[in-house]
Formats: C-alpha cells, sequence, structure tokens
C-alpha cells in the first residue's frame, strides 16, 4: 500500500506544481534538471529557503511529537492515515483556481500566494487541532 500511495499521491503533487508553474511565472524555467541537488539550488535562488525549512520543521515537529511521541500509530489504521492527504488535494485544486483567477484579475500573483498563504494557515490549524484531539479521544470520528 505505502509504494501505491507514494506514486498516487505523487502524481497530483507533481500535477499541481505543473499548474502553478503555467499559471504563475516560470521561476523554475532553464533549470533543465531535476535531480535533489538542482531543485534545492532552485529552492535556494528563487527565495523560497525559509518557507520550504519552515514547512519542513512544521510538520517535522509535529510527526515526532505528535505521532511517535505520543503514540498515535497505535490508534490510526493504515488506510486511514493514508487517505488522509487526499482532502488537501481538493484545497489545492480550490486555491490553484481562485488564486489564478485573482492573479490574472488584480495582474499580480502575489494576490494568489497570499490568497493562498491564508487559507492554508487556517485550514492546517484548524484540521490539526482537530486530528490530534481525535486520536487522543476527545472527539469522536464522523
Amino acid at each position: 500500500m505505502i509504494p501505491f500511495f507514494c506514486f498516487h499521491y505523487g502524481i497530483f503533487a507533481l500535477v499541481h506544481g505543473i499548474f502553478v508553474v503555467a499559471i504563475f511565472g516560470s521561476g523554475f524555467a532553464g533549470s533543465g534538471s531535476t535531480d535533489i541537488g538542482s531543485l534545492w539550488q532552485q529552492v535556494i535562488n528563487n527565495g523560497l529557503i525559509w518557507g520550504t525549512l519552515l514547512l519542513l520543521a512544521s510538520h517535522g515537529l509535529s510527526f515526532f511529537q505528535n505521532y511517535i511521541g505520543k503514540q498515535e500509530y497505535r490508534h490510526i489504521a493504515l488506510q486511514t492515515l493514508m487517505s488522509q492527504p487526499y482532502g488537501r488535494v481538493v484545497i489545492l485544486h480550490v486555491t490553484i483556481i481562485i488564486g489564478g483567477f485573482l492573479a490574472m484579475l488584480l495582474g499580480a500573483p502575489i494576490a494568489a500566494l497570499l490568497f493562498l498563504i491564508v487559507l492554508k494557515i487556517v485550514i492546517d490549524i484548524s484540521t490539526h487541532l482537530r486530528e490530534h484531539r481525535k486520536y487522543r479521544g476527545e472527539i469522536k470520528p464522523k
């Protein structure tokens, strides 16, 4: 199941990445290489280092604190765990579409970026808190 999930969800992430680059600019154009070192250099060159590091730190902290430290892995089935990220696919679809319209309407990709940031923060905080309350048994799953 895990290799299938990595491939299937990876395709969603790839397609979203293609749409984001196609709609909002070509900041990664011209590199021609897809190895990890080249991609990391593009992250640095395009000013994405702090956002990338903070995202990794946030998810890493949550993983070790909640999933490992609070032993959430004992309370959740593999199928449930693997289906959770697909809700984010819908959020990404909405963000790309609305953000694309905002960028075209206002003539500035910054509007789409701000929309994505606000939407992601609000949804991540609310789902994170609800998810971990559920795993601790404080609320009943639907």
